[in-house]
């Protein structure tokens, strides 16, 4: 049986709410560019960007400025391409 210290405990749960965040700033950038959310929500890998939010989160810079900036480059770098 494996032993799981409260720090691990506290950052899989962070993690958790990342993902959920994640998931919110994508059918965000999806909706606002009149792009439908369920036929390419699947195009995002959200764990990678809840952990790109997390190893570069900067608190002096608004949260959600955070997440746009990090969808909109994880659009860039993985050349995504939308189905309407």
């Amino acid at each position: 049986m494996a032993i799981v210290n409260s720090e691990e405990i506290y950052r899989q749960v962070q993690r958790q709410h990342h993902i959920e965040d994640a998931e919110r700033h994508v059918a965000k950038y999806l909706k606002n560019r009149n792009i439908d959310i369920d036929s390419n929500m699947f195009l995002f890998d959200m764990d990678a960007l809840a952990e790109t939010f997390e190893i570069n989160h900067d608190c002096s810079i608004a949260d959600n400025d955070q997440w746009a900036s990090i969808v909109s480059e994880y659009v860039r770098a993985n050349n995504l391409r939308f189905s309407n």
